[in-house]
């Protein structure tokens, strides 16, 4: 049976060094702190091709960074699909490829599917960059975490707009899911050049750590 007991300073001093970054590519940009740092997971969408199944577009980069304690959701490998191929078409844009709903859709989805670290922590942070063209910021997006058959939606802790083209925006979701579903609804006009998607697992302090925090810096008050 794994012992499952993880030092929050850990925790804490891998997010504040900001783990083992990857090099930022042009379009990453604004990274996370916490990529790379314990039970952390990064994918890539470049669309630099064009799908060869709408319904399984593979990340192009990949990492998940464990612990030694718990293990990824292996329910499916982590991807992207669209809601219907005939309302999606790939373009070469300008020269790094883009995917843009059809003409005459008015709109359409696509799903980006994470694989998630299956822990018993209770928070679960996650930010999505999106690089596009058209007008601005025009997607909505929306993120549910999956247990099982049990789900729960994250809640949208921020959003920021760079410049016309790139934008971010982070969630955070209590408690912590095995897989979580990014979906982006994207109007007719619009295109999708890239998406990066960071999230970690992280503990989150309760009433009764808070209390066992105080009464310790009590204790050595009075010694």
């Amino acid at each position: 049976m794994l012992k499952i007991r993880i030092p929050l300073r850990c925790v804490i001093a891998a997010l504040v060094a900001g783990g083992v970054q990857s090099a930022a590519t042009a379009d990453d940009f604004a990274p996370p702190p916490y990529r790379g740092a314990p039970l952390s997971v990064y994918a890539e969408w470049e669309f630099a091709m064009p799908p060869t199944n709408w319904y399984f577009i593979a990340p192009d980069s990949f990492d998940a960074v464990g612990n030694g304690l718990f293990e990824l959701y292996d329910g499916f490998t982590t991807h992207a699909e669209v809601d219907d191929p005939a309302r999606w078409t790939w373009h070469p844009g300008d020269g790094d490829g883009e995917i843009t709903p059809a003409g005459g859709t008015g709109g359409a989805s696509i799903a980006f599917k994470l694989q998630n670290w299956m822990d018993i922590l209770p928070d679960k942070l996650l930010r999505i960059q999106v690089t596009w063209s058209g007008a601005a910021p025009p997607m909505t997006i929306a993120v549910d975490g999956w247990q099982g058959s049990t789900t729960w939606k994250f809640v949208q802790q921020g959003s920021q707009v760079v410049d016309p083209n790139h934008f971010y925006e982070d969630w955070r979701a209590y408690p912590n899911p095995w897989w979580d579903v990014v979906a982006l609804w994207t109007p007719e006009g619009t295109a999708i050049d890239e998406i990066i998607i960071d999230t970690v697992c992280l503990p989150a302090p309760t009433p009764l750590a808070v209390a066992l925090a105080g009464l310790m810096a009590l204790g050595r008050r009075r010694r």
